[in-house]
């Protein structure tokens, strides 16, 4: 009876019966943490190899359409200027007469989405400690920040479109992108885009071959 009216010795049973800190619970903990670790780090490594693969692809690119500032493709953030300018660069070759300035639309778009991501974020902070109506508005501007937060994605992915354009013919360039998209191996394809001739390259050499051949 002592027992159930002292807290104390109730915790003092639960620990000693494994059920609250237990020694048996220690190494199950330990071993929680090391896999959450484990799983992060190489979490962390999958990214980065992303990022290194997307990097490279961009530059190789860049470098082969003779793009002023290739380098910025390995800078975070600086890399939307690149892109930008390749996509511009694969718009001439197009034929476009009045190519969009994809490189300023691009930067400056991702930036703006920073920005404003971060603005509505403290918004939402600070109304969540209002009652009911802060809750309902709260809801609504992270419904816009789930928006603004695609506009890179967009931007992006009508710069990448361009690209393999450029490099894929018309069928295999649907299907590339759609499943850049899907599966989110975008690197992968830009990085295969960037050893490929372009479409140009590859045309001249047919004509070449069809002229010889009618000679």
């Amino acid at each position: 009876m002592s027992n159930l009216l002292n807290p104390f010795a109730l915790f003092g049973n639960a620990a000693e019966n494994g059920i609250i800190g237990g020694s048996d619970t220690i190494p199950g903990i330990g071993v929680l943490i090391a896999i959450i670790l484990a799983i992060s780090a190489v979490s962390l490594i999958v990214t980065l190899i992303h990022y290194l693969l997307y990097c490279f692809g961009i530059f190789r690119i860049a470098k082969k359409l003779d793009v002023e500032l290739a380098w910025l493709a390995w800078i975070p953030y600086a890399q939307y200027y690149t892109l930008g300018k390749v996509a511009e660069k694969c718009d001439e070759r197009a034929g476009k007469i009045f190519p969009r300035p994809w490189a300023k639309i691009v930067l400056f778009g991702s930036i703006g989405t920073v920005v404003a991501y971060g603005l509505l974020y403290f918004i939402y902070f600070i109304l969540s400690f209002i009652p009911f109506i802060g809750i309902i508005l709260g809801l609504l501007i992270y419904a816009v920040m789930m928006v603004i937060a695609l506009v890179p994605l967009v931007l992006g992915s009508i710069c990448r479109w361009k690209i393999y354009r450029e490099f894929f013919p018309e069928t295999v360039n649907v299907v590339l992108f759609i499943v850049g998209i899907v599966l989110n191996v975008q690197a992968i394809i830009t990085l295969i885009a960037s050893f490929c001739k372009l479409r140009s390259e590859k045309e001249d050499v047919i004509e070449n071959v069809e002229y010889s051949v009618v000679e």
